[in-house]
């Protein structure tokens, strides 16, 4: 198959005039935690290209002429590089953040919540910024008080509680998602060997916790008390800081239990380009030998588009299969 691309800048097309001298195009899709983003490479042999202005709305395409073209997401340039090198040319390098992603999100500011579950929380943070949310039913309901911002944007603070709760948070389509891993459903993509250029799976046992631990103060015995979760193999990991309740220890011992099983098994791996792969996807590996067989969920996809390499598509995934938390 032909593969091939398509940018649109400020809502113009602008890939007849680029095509020509684009020497690399990089979209990397995160599963959540991470804004995903894009580079775009481009010849800059004659000085003759026009810089795109910060800010602008770059809407990138990629896949194949004879099975259509996919959208790879909407981007804010926030970087432009020009550089040369005598030897080797001169190149303009452009870079985006998910356009979702507004700048004030990454402001600092200081407040708390009081009393306030985490429904309320991300929806308070949500309407600061003009931007609806979806909450997780299971861990909306959870009660975070006092919850401190100390200089602190709002982007961190959403990051950070999503990671205590080994939740997926991202903006995306005007609103906020705050929602469990198995809340996602999104249909499984199935590789075969055939599928991989290269693919390389892990485990590794100094991943893998027996028990996970968090301490929560009890005011009425005046006392730290501790909540955990067990099961499997290893050794302990305890979570550093200290949570307000009993309920928000034990949930984030559990989520972080889950985390560490996850992350005793990975694969990475690189094939033909695929606009299938996408950051937070759930996989299923049918090779046929030990290791490689599985359920996954990709954490990173990088789509990189060469004119004279063609598309491929880079992925790396952590396991999917039970014995995580439930």
């Amino acid at each position: 198959m032909t593969p091939a691309f398509q940018v649109f800048a400020g809502g113009i097309d602008v890939t007849g005039g680029i095509n020509d001298r684009l020497v690399e195009l990089t979209v990397v899709d995160h599963d959540g935690t991470k804004a995903d983003e894009v580079t775009i490479v481009l010849d800059d042999r004659d000085f003759a290209l026009s810089v795109p202005r910060k800010g602008e709305t770059l809407v990138v395409l990629l896949g194949y002429v004879e099975t259509g073209l996919v959208s790879m997401g909407q981007f804010k340039v926030n970087r432009v590089q020009r550089r040369f090198v005598k030897a080797s040319g001169a190149v303009m390098e452009v870079t985006g953040k998910s356009a979702d992603l507004k700048k004030e999100m990454k402001s600092q500011r200081s407040g708390q919540f009081v009393d306030k579950k985490i429904e309320e929380i991300v929806k308070e943070v949500a309407g600061r910024h003009g931007l609806g949310a979806t909450v997780s039913p299971k861990l909306g309901k959870l009660k975070r008080s006092p919850e401190y911002q100390t200089e602190e944007s709002d982007l961190h603070l959403l990051t950070r509680m999503a990671k205590d709760h080994d939740a997926i948070f991202k903006v995306n389509g005007g609103k906020v998602l705050f929602l469990g891993r198995d809340e996602i459903t999104l249909p499984a993509v199935v590789l075969t060997r055939g599928d991989f250029d290269e693919c390389t799976v892990e485990t590794d046992d100094r991943a893998a916790s027996k028990k996970a631990r968090a301490h929560y103060h009890d005011r009425g015995a005046v006392k730290r008390k501790e909540g955990t979760e067990e099961r499997g193999e290893g050794g302990e990991f305890t979570l550093r800081h200290p949570f307000a309740t009993k309920e928000l220890a034990e949930a984030c011992a559990k989520a972080k239990k889950r985390q560490l099983e996850r992350a005793a098994k990975s694969l990475t791996g690189k094939g033909p380009g695929n606009t299938a792969l996408m950051g937070g996807t759930p996989l299923v590996t049918i090779i046929g030998a030990e290791l490689y067989d599985g359920q996954w969920t990709i954490k990173t996809a990088t789509h990189r588009f060469r004119k004279d390499q063609g598309y491929s598509t880079q992925i790396q995934c952590e396991t999917s299969e039970k014995g995580e938390g439930k």
